[in-house]
């Protein structure tokens, strides 16, 4: 016959758990800038999908109205001393927009919620440049101190921008054309 054998405990010492838990921390420390610039660049791909819908919008609004574009009034640049047309009134993106697709996310930057929050102040994370208000979508009138310049490539208007630099110290750009950069 055979005798039974010892049995052997099984589990971890407590230098072995002290050990891995410390080796997991410093790997979670490694990964956490990774994970940050991650979650800073997603934040910026979902803006500049929110202004490409933007710019469908603008686009759809431009063929109703004859290829015009309309004329938003922002917070930060407001018309004051211009001379609008008679019986125009700025209106905001939402109101102008809407009717195209526009929703109340669609002008929200998590980025900009996520920092200073202009969104919650002003409904909108994007700044519409007035400058080209009814103007041809496609061949917008610009003014210079030389005068007034029919710019002939929309690749080289902007149109809508995010209000601060919240995607790694820069911001998204709405062209004429309907791409979006980041400058």
């Amino acid at each position: 016959m055979n005798a039974p054998s010892p049995q052997r405990r099984r589990g971890f010492t407590l230098i072995e758990l002290v050990c891995s838990i410390t080796i997991i921390a410093i790997l979670l420390t490694m990964a956490m800038p990774s994970y940050s610039r991650v979650v800073e660049r997603a934040r910026s791909i979902s803006c500049a999908g929110n202004l490409r819908q933007i710019g469908i919008a603008v686009s759809n609004y431009a063929s109703d109205h004859d290829g015009l574009l309309p004329f938003i009034n922002n917070p930060r640049s407001t018309y004051d001393g211009i001379e609008l047309p008679e019986g125009v009134v700025p209106t905001t993106m939402m109101e102008a927009f809407e009717p195209y697709g526009l929703t109340q996310a669609t002008l929200r930057c998590k980025a900009d919620t996520a920092r200073n929050n202009y969104f919650g102040k002003e409904g909108t994370s994007y700044e519409w440049r007035p400058l080209f208000d009814d103007e041809p979508q496609l061949s917008p009138t610009t003014y210079t101190r030389g005068g007034q310049l029919v710019v002939r490539n929309p690749r080289t208007v902007r149109l809508v921008m995010d209000t601060d630099s919240v995607h790694f110290n820069k911001q998204n750009y709405l062209y004429a054309d309907g791409h979006v950069r980041t400058n």
